[in-house]
């Protein structure tokens, strides 16, 4: 019963496609391979505990993790992350089969001196040395919630009703158990929590916490708001203020000085994070005052995660470890440090929903078991994660660490000489059976020759549809909409080395109404002579530095949906999306009495034509029309156009030559610089996308702040869809306009992502001998060289 270990070289820069197999038409109750490891990450498989219904993991002393099989098999398997040769399967009597249900969040599980309890139908306590001790609660009941406490016994909380599940007197029942002299289960009836016995699952979403002296505090409920705190010497509970905001599942951490961090949790509305944005926010309970007070955010959501102390150690301070949940990320808060915020410290490959966390020699963790995302919602609690992941951690984000981002779309990203600047976005997931999105207040600087990545403090917002745009050397600016109010925008002024924001004031109010609704969102579409360009649907246009807004000529037209591109000369371009097809009277939304303005935003139609600022006469000129209308649209660093519209035909039917038939197809197009004319391009290898196909144009994003474009060229990645739309196969060209275009093959990613889902090699190198990758997602792609 040996583990296997496999440890995995990747390139320096990786990104995990985790969930991208989970958008596939693959058969429902097919099963999908894990992903590979990240850089540096440490996997070990052990084929025999590949289990697919499997309890939380639970620590069990002496570095070693123990996990119950309660299905079919009846195991417990401990592992020993450092030494595996040490691991065992336990066989546990099939007689006591009927104790527990098959189901994995069936029961509740703890760790205590007198062993490894499982609690459920039944009671079932493994001993140290092996042996089962069985017993029994005062009523049996179907997935309870249960603590450890220090002399060895342990509190249940909660449960429903079994076998009658129209009873749900069970979900306000306490009681604690031990083992008596006599190695007898016995158990004591504690008081009732102080709510209302429901007809729901009343045992859902809370936690519990030891605080030391058998004093318990129980949070995060999802159908009450109360959390209460148990006083043993009183044996009552009292109640506690409810959090700041709802956090369904938070975990909880009892920091040295005994506060209590409650960390993520969802908002109650399923797995996701519609409403308070708890997943990335968290608050502190301090037992003087017994009150909850906002605690330091967190720059990624974390969900049904885990945590773990690393106390205080010879060059080391005492650290918060937080880690697994719906996304594989760890993060580290030193609590004790006045005005220190988590940081981004590692992350592995696959989802560990509910694992357990080890602390290792060496500044390394232990990842243990947990669950996955299923594709389908047939198996909406997913499936056991393979093995365990051990990483090692950065805990002084110091950026010795290796860039991963995982399941993150709609982030801005900007690169400058070689520094790759990460922020917002949101982190997508399947784990409830339908996709869910969380907003992220990540911010990350890597260093594209090494792919070592620095994690800089939180977002003070949590940002979606982030951009980017370099105003210098060492600032820019970032423009967002909120993850916590909706279509509320921000921006502001970030430092790429510290990672200090500063807002700036609040933007004018240019929401119109105009026949198809309100139109306020406004595009951060780059910045030169430090000087950043805001462009809003309703045609307005803004001019940020450090002094301040300026208003700038407006567009001709407006537009929904665009791209644009600030280039080097000077010049601006707006292009794509859906323009207006007639001129309607319009008026600032929040002014009913002022005088309409004829700006217009009737009907949508694809557009045809794009916008060219002109810095010699101030104002925007069109471009000639192309043949394709609408479609996807990318712009190169010299003011070209490239685009992907639908081109309609007339044709005559051959054998009946009164019969005309309209054929629509995709056409591929490329302007010149100065937006006077268009050629046709071909697409790869001879192929001819069908109409309604999702087809994707990117170009790259590297660019100085003084305007200079890539050295490596004008690179163009087209993305075309494969057996479905749900995957894209992507290719490249170095130099779309030679007369000799060919498109390489590149790979291929998953809907709902921008771009591949790791660093690609681009198998090209540079005059002076360096190889080309590609790293990039929705607002990009930078292309980095290494020897």
């Amino acid at each position: 019963m040996r583990i296997v270990s496999v440890l995995t070289s990747s390139p320096a820069l990786r990104l995990a496609g985790l969930l991208f197999a989970l958008q596939s038409a693959t058969p429902v109750l097919a099963d999908f391979p894990a992903p590979p490891p990240l850089a540096r990450e440490q996997l070990l498989m052990k084929q025999e505990t590949i289990l697919q219904q499997l309890a939380a993991p639970l620590q069990m002393g002496d570095g070693s993790a123990l996990f119950f099989n309660v299905g079919s098999g009846r195991q417990a398997v401990r592992v020993y992350p450092e030494q595996p040769e040490r691991n065992q399967i336990i066989k546990l009597d099939i007689k006591g089969a009927a104790n527990v249900s098959d189901k994995p969040d069936s029961h509740g599980a703890a760790v205590s001196e007198a062993g490894a309890w499982l609690v459920g139908a039944g009671v079932e306590l493994l001993r140290p040395d092996g042996r089962i001790i069985r017993g029994k609660l005062s009523v049996p009941r179907f997935g309870p919630r249960v603590v450890a406490l220090a002399d060895g016994s342990i509190m249940v909380v909660g449960g429903r009703s079994w076998p009658d599940s129209k009873d749900m007197s069970n979900t306000v029942r306490v009681e604690r158990l031990w083992l008596d002299a006599n190695e007898q289960i016995q158990s004591e009836i504690l008081p009732p929590l102080p709510v209302a016995v429901g007809n729901s699952d009343g045992s859902s979403g809370y936690r519990l916490l030891h605080l030391g002296k058998g004093r318990v505090m129980l949070c995060g409920a999802k159908y009450y708001s109360d959390n209460f705190l148990y006083e043993p010497q009183e044996k009552r509970w009292y109640a506690l203020p409810e959090f700041g905001q709802q956090r369904v599942g938070p975990a909880l951490s009892l920091l040295p000085d005994g506060r209590v961090w409650a960390t993520g949790g969802s908002s109650g509305n399923g797995g996701g994070n519609s409403g308070g944005n708890a997943a990335s926010t968290s608050e502190i309970w301090n037992p003087a005052s017994r009150k909850w007070t906002p605690g330091p955010d967190l720059p990624v959501p974390m969900i049904e995660h885990s945590s773990v102390m690393l106390n205080e150690a010879p060059g080391r301070k005492a650290t918060v470890l937080l880690a697994g949940g719906y996304f594989p990320s760890v993060l580290a808060w030193h609590p004790g440090d006045v005005g220190d915020k988590p940081v981004l410290v590692a992350q592995h490959a696959m989802q560990r929903q509910g694992a357990a966390l080890i602390p290792l020699s060496n500044n390394r963790l232990a990842v243990i078991s947990g669950r996955r995302a299923r594709p389908n919602s047939d198996e909406s609690w997913g499936r056991r994660s393979e093995g365990m992941s051990i990483v090692p951690l950065d805990l002084n984000a110091s950026g010795k660490r290796d860039a991963a981002w995982i399941m993150q779309v709609d982030g801005g990203v900007a690169e400058h000489k070689g520094q790759l600047i990460f922020a917002g976005g949101q982190l997508r997931h399947s784990f409830t059976g339908s996709e869910d999105a969380v907003s992220t207040r990540l911010l990350e600087v890597v260093q594209l020759g090494t792919g070592l990545v620095r994690s800089l403090p939180a977002l003070p917002v949590a940002a979606d549809k982030a951009q980017l745009a370099w105003l210098n050397d060492g600032e820019l600016l970032l423009h967002a909409e909120s993850g916590e109010g909706q279509d509320m925008q921000w921006l502001g002024v970030l430092n790429a080395k510290t990672g200090a924001f500063r807002r700036l004031p609040k933007l004018p109010n240019f929401s119109y109404t105009m026949s198809d609704g309100v139109h306020n969102r406004m595009r951060l579409i780059g910045a030169q002579a430090g000087r950043g360009w805001l462009v809003g649907e309703n045609a307005q246009v803004l001019w940020v530095s450090a002094k301040g807004v300026e208003v700038a000529p407006r567009l001709q037209r407006q537009r929904v949906q665009f791209v644009g591109r600030v280039l080097g000369d000077g010049r601006a371009i707006v292009a794509g999306g859906e323009v207006e097809s007639e001129v309607v009277a319009a008026r600032p939304a929040d002014c009913v009495n002022c005088a309409p303005v004829y700006i217009g935003f009737g009907p949508n139609l694809p557009a045809r034509r794009y916008e060219i600022f002109n810095p010699g006469d101030n104002n925007w000129n069109t471009s000639a029309p192309s043949r394709g209308v609408g479609g996807s649209h990318a712009i190169l660093a010299d003011g070209r156009v490239i685009k992907a519209g639908i081109l309609t035909e007339k044709i005559r039917d051959a054998k009946t030559p009164d019969k005309i038939e309209e054929v629509r197809r995709p056409l591929l197009e490329l302007s010149n610089p100065n937006g006077t004319a268009w050629r046709t391009l071909p697409w790869p290898d001879g192929l001819q996308p069908r109409d309604g196909d999702s087809i994707q144009l990117k170009t790259v994003i590297n660019e100085d702040v003084s305007g200079m474009p890539s050295p490596y060229g004008s690179f163009v990645f087209l993305g075309l869809p494969g057996n479905s739309n749900s995957l894209t196969q992507w290719y490249w060209t170095r130099e779309p306009g030679a007369a000799d275009l060919r498109w390489l093959p590149l790979t291929s990613s998953m809907a709902p992502f921008g771009f591949i889902s790791n660093e690609v090699d681009l198998k090209t190198t540079t005059a002076d001998g360096k190889h080309l990758f590609a790293i990039g997602g929705h607002a990009g792609v930078a292309v980095v060289a290494r020897p």
